[in-house]
């Protein structure tokens, strides 16, 4: 072996360690060490289709269970059907996607896997994915076990609940409340353990790239703001709009009982 070769190895003359070899992966911040990384056999533009294929055929498959399980459903207005999709989607990601970065977080940077690739390929813009971060296994694998059964819960409801009188559909509206809370809970840990990494530590674990930063990490979250936000005021919504029927009701059966024993008198 050659003084240079033992120099790359990180050895000097008298094969003393000088130094360790800089970390062979992508991921920040740099130095960064991921043990047993393996690059992805499949570029990004070849693996962000995957995904969206898989994603595109996962919503279409729940969306004609749907119409399946309750035909008159293909009537309900698009905001409704929209909203089901949404549920099912978040259920599909949290239970399958989420929940295999929880079980197979120790091989995730090694495995070729189309689900490991995806993670390697989204820990560009959070290398917390692939390096065992116990607080996003503690967070993902709550994502996982409870907010999975939740979403498919609430999409469940708005099937079922579609087309029968006011507040019958009230469970709906009380699940679709308490995944949305959750959602928007979960996204602010997320992006306040980062920031507080960035401010306290001056740490950061995105790529600084504008792919990474606006669109993986930025991009593909908010969702989980905008779309949770929306569904919290439709719930309200509704419920204070039931809750108005009620009272009416209420109201006009007490007027009419006043009038009744007023003639009465």
């Amino acid at each position: 072996m050659t003084v240079a070769d033992l120099a790359a190895r990180g050895y000097d003359l008298a094969g003393q360690v000088l130094a360790a070899p800089p970390p062979d992966n992508p991921f920040y911040p740099p130095g960064l060490d991921v043990p047993g990384y393996v690059p992805n056999k499949w570029t990004t533009i070849e693996i962000l289709p995957i995904f969206f294929g898989f994603l595109l055929a996962y919503m279409g498959s729940t969306w004609w269970l749907a119409r399946r399980a309750k035909p008159s459903f293909r009537n309900a207005p698009c905001g409704e059907q929209a909203m089901f999709l949404w549920f099912t989607t978040c259920g599909g990601i949290h239970c399958f996607f989420e929940g295999y970065v929880v079980i197979r977080h120790a091989t995730v940077a090694g495995s070729q896997s189309i689900f490991a690739q995806l993670w390697k390929e989204y820990a560009l813009s959070d290398s917390r994915y692939v390096i065992s971060d116990p607080f996003m296994l503690c967070i993902e694998g709550f994502t996982a076990a409870v907010y999975g059964p939740l979403c498919y819960l609430t999409a469940i409801a708005i099937v079922m609940g579609y087309g029968k009188p006011a507040g019958s559909s009230g469970l709906r509206y009380i699940l679709q409340t308490m995944i949305s809370t959750a959602h928007l809970y979960g996204v602010i840990l997320y992006y306040g353990t980062v920031a507080s990494e960035i401010l306290i530590h001056g740490v950061s674990y995105c790529r600084p790239e504008f792919l990474y930063v606006w669109v993986y990490f930025i991009g593909f979250n908010a969702p989980w703001v905008a779309i949770p936000t929306y569904a919290l005021y439709q719930s309200i919504s509704e419920v204070s709009r039931i809750f108005r029927e009620h009272d009416d009701v209420v109201h006009g059966i007490q007027k009419q009982k006043t009038a009744k024993d007023a003639k009465t008198e």
